[in-house]
């Protein structure tokens, strides 16, 4: 097996990197993927087979001794180097929306803002309550809302900390169809709007489809192909074709 050194090479600013090697009891991690640090790339395979062990390697939440990550032209890891978590520009949002129950939407959302230094500061408080469609709810507690509404209101205060890199971690998979739905449209708006480059994970084969623009194939903890979402058809489980068919021909 080579090593992670072995099979690093030059870097492209205009990409993002990750190599890991990582034994699990369930399969043994072993990853080499660049991708480019524009769009939405989405990560897709079943449970298990690895995407959330990227996602926690790429924000730095699990220090694993094999492993090189570089975004652009920031070096967050290599054998000399390892960037905290908090030092790493970049969002998290996961399954759970984890807001602050005693916070308002508004408080939350200034939350986010309030971690950015301000010369880092790309995006206004207005601007993100527009993208999000958040003005009617600013006033109200996190009990008051519906789960998608937390869940647009976490992806709100992740953007206002103006990531270099914006990491979703199966965001939709607690919410019903209508609420997931109702969101995806808005993180498409986001990365066209406010163009941070987003790591999406998931197992649900309709939210990459409508969302990525480059789709990483995972599975038992091993990257199996790279590439669009049409150019990646034939790859896909036959059982996902008629799906894949009635999205790359819609109006």
């Amino acid at each position: 097996m080579q090593s992670i050194s072995d099979r690093v090479g030059s870097f492209d600013m205009n990409t993002m990197h990750i190599a890991l090697q990582l034994k699990r009891h369930t399969c043994n991690v072993e990853v080499d993927l660049t991708v480019p640090t524009q769009g939405i790339t989405a990560l897709f395979g079943p449970s298990g087979s690895g995407k959330t062990t990227i996602l926690r390697c790429l924000a730095g939440l699990d220090r694993i001794t094999q492993a090189r990550v570089r975004v652009g032209e920031s070096t967050w890891q290599d054998e000399q180097v390892f960037v905290p978590t908090h030092h790493r520009a970049l969002g998290y949002v996961f399954q759970e929306n984890s807001l602050f129950p005693h916070l308002s939407v508004k408080h939350n959302l200034e939350y986010g803002l309030k971690r950015c230094p301000k010369k880092r500061q790309q995006y206004t408080f207005e601007q993100v309550v527009d993208w999000l469609g958040l003005s009617e709810l600013l006033k109200r507690q996190p009990h008051e809302l519906s789960g998608g509404q937390r869940q647009k209101v976490a992806i709100g205060r992740a953007i206002l900390t103006s990531p270099k890199l914006l990491l979703m971690d199966e965001p939709l998979s607690n919410l019903d169809q209508g609420s997931k739905n109702e969101i995806l449209p808005y993180l498409k708006q986001i990365n066209l709007e406010a163009n941070i480059p987003m790591i999406y994970v998931s197992h649900a084969l309709t939210e990459v489809l409508y969302l990525a623009d480059t789709l990483a194939l995972i599975d038992q903890g091993r990257i199996t192909a790279v590439g669009s979402p049409h150019d990646l058809a034939s790859q896909l489980d036959l059982g996902f074709m008629a799906s894949l068919s009635a999205f790359l021909n819609r109006d």
